[in-house]
């Protein structure tokens, strides 16, 4: 356990934030022999290297090693472990998210001996190399990916190797976008085991949190979604029989808790916090993780080979939910706001043409230009929720303006029709209708008696009387739309 601990500590350590500061990386040249820190030494006969009194060296390919045959005559249990550096943004419109992690693999291949005296020692691979698994990202995808290797192979005594690489590529995800902004999308990373292996999920010790195969940076995932859960499963398939795919592992890990990663104040990228546990857990954060039982897959593992007709496969799926902060900030208030700005009009008297006008032609435009800030989209044949959000308030505004230009035409209507009736004394003509001599009251006889149209008034009444009720309805149907709107989509969500 004491040589494994050292072996975390000097060969991985420096790759990932680690509980305490790492020495400097040392160099074995020559017969010099130098202090590195207070745990790591040089002494470099034949190369080796003292870690916490544990002795490693590097060794070379031993002699007739081939390395096109995989150890043993079965597929040999490949044992590997992710640490994601980085996730997202996700790109709706390209339907892609950036992604970067260590990939690390361990196997047994008893040929690799490991001197006596030593617990573990590097493979020297300038005349030859050894075996591998062949991991291949995203499979039938056209993303380039960038491969690095980040260190060599590492033996340790009985013969266990450990592999450790750093893949960085745009991962596809197919997303469906029918709720979007209240969408929940389910994303894969998918990795297929070339070279005729058994592989699984299992922790690794090169991390801090050794209890967890999937492990994530959670401060470095940039993205509109929050991680609910993740799943990693391992299958086994062949493309000339589909019908016999089987996953032999599957396990579940709750995220429940990562959202404190993003709302914590320390700055885990600096020295001084990397110490601390806060930091640990979020740069090596893992969940609360289960298995499931899984079925017997023996007849289709027995077929796996070397030559990619039958392979195995590890997945990790993601369940991501939408953030919807930035849509309510930068969508529903603004377009809900415009909306009732519509409304003003209402209380504008009918015949100031001009303001009324003005203010109903300013939120129609006003509206239309938030549309377009919603955000690039991919080519669908569908509506999306915010689709019918930003609709439905265009038409809201666009029946305000509508119902200014109803008032205005009647009034305009009922103008030219008194222009070509004679007016009428509506006093005079009352009177006469309750049989009042009219002489009685007429007692300035110079003073022509006021005439009005009934027209004018009947008119004037009906016009404000659509105000009146438009003051009511309009809100009413818009508070009636909202509410169906977040109940649905919100009821919906997967």
């Amino acid at each position: 356990m004491k040589g494994m601990a050292a072996l975390s500590l000097a060969v991985f350590g420096f790759l990932v934030p680690t509980v305490q500061p790492l020495p400097a990386v040392v160099e074995t040249l020559g017969t010099r022999k130098r202090e590195a820190s207070a745990d790591i030494t040089i002494d470099t006969p034949e190369g080796e290297i003292i870690v916490n009194d544990t002795k490693m060296k590097f060794i070379t390919v031993p002699e007739g090693y081939d390395n096109k045959t995989r150890p043993g005559p079965s597929a040999p249990d490949v044992d590997c472990s992710i640490h994601v550096l980085k996730l997202g943004p996700f790109l709706e419109k390209d339907m892609l998210f950036p992604i970067s992690y260590y990939f690390a693999c361990n196997w047994t291949d008893t040929r690799l001996k490991v001197p006596d005296n030593h617990t573990f020692a590097y493979v020297d691979e300038s005349a030859g190399s050894v075996w591998k698994p062949l991991p291949h990202p995203v499979p039938m995808s056209d993303t380039i990916i960038r491969e690095e290797f980040v260190e060599p192979p590492l033996v340790i005594a009985g013969g266990t190797v450990y592999m450790l690489k750093k893949y960085t590529f745009n991962a596809p995800c197919v997303m469906k976008l029918y709720s979007f902004p209240h969408d929940q999308q389910f994303c894969n990373v998918p990795i297929m085991m070339r070279g005729g292996v058994k592989a699984s999920w299992g922790a690794m010790m090169y991390w801090p949190v050794q209890d967890q195969p999937i492990l994530m940076n959670m401060q470095a995932f940039r993205s509109v979604f929050r991680v609910e859960y993740l799943e990693f499963i391992s299958w086994a398939g062949s493309t000339l029989s589909p019908k016999e795919t089987c996953i032999y592992q599957k396990g579940y890990c709750d995220y429940g808790g990562s959202e404190d990663c993003h709302t914590t104040s320390l700055r885990c990228t600096e020295a001084e916090n990397q110490n601390k546990s806060e930091c640990i857990n979020c740069s090596f954060f893992g969940g609360k993780c289960k298995t499931y039982q899984t079925p017997n897959c023996s007849s289709v593992l027995q077929k796996v080979d070397e030559f990619g007709i039958y392979w195995t496969n590890l997945e990790l799926r993601l369940k991501l939910t939408r953030r919807l902060g930035y849509h309510i900030l930068n969508s529903y208030i603004p377009s809900m706001s415009v909306v009732g700005m519509s409304w003003v009009s209402f209380w504008i008297d009918p015949s100031s043409a001009p303001a009324r006008t003005g203010l109903g032609v300013t939120t129609v435009l006003t509206m239309v230009t938030l549309s377009g800030k919603v955000g690039g989209a991919p080519e669908l044949n569908y509506i999306r929720a915010i689709d019918v959000w930003m609709l439905t308030c265009k038409l809201f505004v666009i029946l305000a303006l509508l119902e200014y230009a109803c008032v205005n035409f009647t009034a305009l209507t009922q103008k030219r029709k008194v222009e070509q009736m004679p007016e009428v004394d509506v006093e005079r003509q009352t009177k006469k209708e309750v049989g009042q001599d009219l002489d009685l009251y007429d007692c300035d006889e110079k003073k022509p008696p006021p005439k009005f149209s009934v027209s004018t008034l009947t008119a004037e009444k009906v016009n404000r009387s659509v105000d009146h009720v438009s003051r009511v309805a309009f809100p009413a149907a818009f508070a009636i739309f909202v509410c169906a709107y977040f109940s649905f989509y919100l009821a919906d969500s997967p």
